[in-house]
């Protein structure tokens, strides 16, 4: 349920949506172990609900520039699964997310983006308790178009957050008595680059 509204000549408009569902045999990613292999496969929970809200704000205070955010708000559980399950979020499900920015057009055929994305934390996975820490990433572009040709000089995560997108929990070194430990995967570190492209 939702409700999209403009203003003052369409300056602002915004988006606002609720939603809420209910799942039945909600197919959950896990694994088997054996002998140090991982197996994964889709298993069925019995029941799930979801619930949440999602809002987007657009200003345009004049011609040149344009403020963004929008944010989403999660709440998640299984209803019904194993008793260590029940009653907890399900993996990669964060309480919230993020979008704050920018973009102003200078000069002739010239704009400059910025903005910051962020997310809440979050369980790895359905087989351990190890979660994500919350974060926020810094992007920003500079684009010029002349015609059908546009560059944009770009950077992803400038400032070269260290975050984690995912998580195993396992034994894997000998030394410790192959003791569980967390093992993570990194997210994208500061990145640049350059884009050509013609629009035909």
């Amino acid at each position: 349920m939702g409700v999209n509204s403009h203003y003052y000549d369409n300056a602002v408009i915004s988006r606002f949506n609720l939603f809420y569902g209910k799942r039945k045999d909600q197919q959950v990613k896990t694994y088997i172990e054996a002998s140090r292999s991982f197996t994964d496969f889709l298993d069925n929970a019995a029941k799930g609900t979801y619930y949440g809200l999602e809002s987007q704000l657009d200003f345009y205070p004049n011609e040149s520039l344009h403020l963004f955010t929008s944010l989403g708000l999660l709440k998640s559980e299984f209803d019904s699964y194993t008793a260590a399950l029940t009653g907890r979020a399900p993996a990669q499900s964060p309480e919230y997310q993020y979008n704050v920015g920018f973009d102003v057009a200078f000069a002739d055929g010239w704009i400059f983006k910025s903005n910051v994305e962020g997310k809440g934390s979050y369980y790895f996975s359905n087989t351990h308790d190890q979660k994500s820490n919350a974060y926020a990433l810094l992007h920003a572009s500079l684009e010029y178009t002349s015609g059908s040709w546009s560059t944009v000089l770009w950077g992803r995560n400038i400032t070269d957050t260290s975050y984690e997108t995912r998580g195993f929990f396992f034994g894997n070194d000998p030394s410790t008595g192959y003791t569980d430990a967390l093992y993570t995967q990194k997210g994208t570190p500061r990145t640049f680059g350059l884009t050509l492209s013609y629009d035909f």
